[in-house]
Formats: structure tokens, sequence, C-alpha cells
């Protein structure tokens, strides 16, 4: 079995997107092995986006931890029998920039901002939902949103 980390972000919260969200990731194959519901702290936000904000800088984390701080996010670990995981689930959750994902994914589809207006208003993109780039970044962030035991039990 393979895993990726997904977190909804507070605007999938927000806006009910949560439910619509679960069935698409089911719909594609998907299980959900593990779920969180939990408010976003600033000491999480700062290590969850920890290589962002050394590229970008401290109006980075600034605006990261404005738009997560005390907001509900469900973080997640899905599963599915393919190698090829993480590139699939952010497949189906489409582009970083709603405004430029393809439709039939979930941002595509379901996505209301656009990386141009939010830095044109000095804010992160809400854009419904995170996904793992990678194997490794999979581990780290379920360490950062799971404990131990948890992480334990899937790696």
């Amino acid at each position: 079995m393979y895993y990726s980390f997904v977190m909804m972000k507070p605007d999938a919260v927000r806006l009910g997107l949560t439910e619509e969200v679960v069935s698409r990731l089911k719909a594609a194959g998907l299980s959900i092995a593990h779920v969180g519901c939990c408010k976003a702290t600033p000491a999480l936000i700062r290590a969850h986006y920890a290589e962002p904000i050394e590229k970008y800088g401290e109006n980075f984390r600034r605006n990261a931890e404005a738009y997560f701080d005390g907001q509900i996010v469900l973080p997640m670990l899905v599963c599915a029998e393919r190698a090829d995981l993480v590139s699939y689930v952010r497949q189906i959750v489409g582009a970083t920039d709603p405004s430029k994902a393809e439709k039939g994914t979930i941002r595509g589809d379901l996505g209301v901002d656009s990386l141009e207006a939010s830095k044109q208003e000095n804010r992160m993109c809400e854009n419904i939902i995170h996904a793992s780039d990678s194997d490794e970044a999979v581990r780290a962030e379920a360490a950062i949103w799971f404990s131990p035991e948890t992480c334990a039990l899937y790696f």
C-alpha cells in the first residue's frame, strides 16, 4: 500500500466542501487511511510551510499564518495500490492556482480564487486542498499534523 498526505484548507471547511472533496478522492480510487480535524496554530503552519517561508520570506509567513491561524483544517493520509500515488493525487487535486487548474480536478471545479488576486491583495491563495509533492514530504507533513503513534501505523 502507498500513502500520500493531503489537507483540506480553511476555505474548503468554510465553503462546506469537505464531503465533496472526500467523495472525489474516493471516486478516484483512493481510500482514506487516517483523517484528523484540528485548529491550525502558527507553530504548525511554520513547520508545514518551512521551505516556502525560507524561499519567499517573512511576507509569506505572515500571510500563511493569517490564513490558517485558529482555522479548522482536515489533514489526511490517503492510500492506494499505486507506486505513483503522490503524483496521481496531485493530478486529482489540480494546479496550485485554481483559476488555471483543469476542469475535472478538485481545484479546477471547486476553487474560486486565483494566485493573481491573492498576490494583488497580499494574502494566501485559497485553493481548497494541499497535496504533498514527494514521498519525503508525505512522511514529514504527516509527522507535523499527526502523532508519532499514528505515523508509526503507516510508515
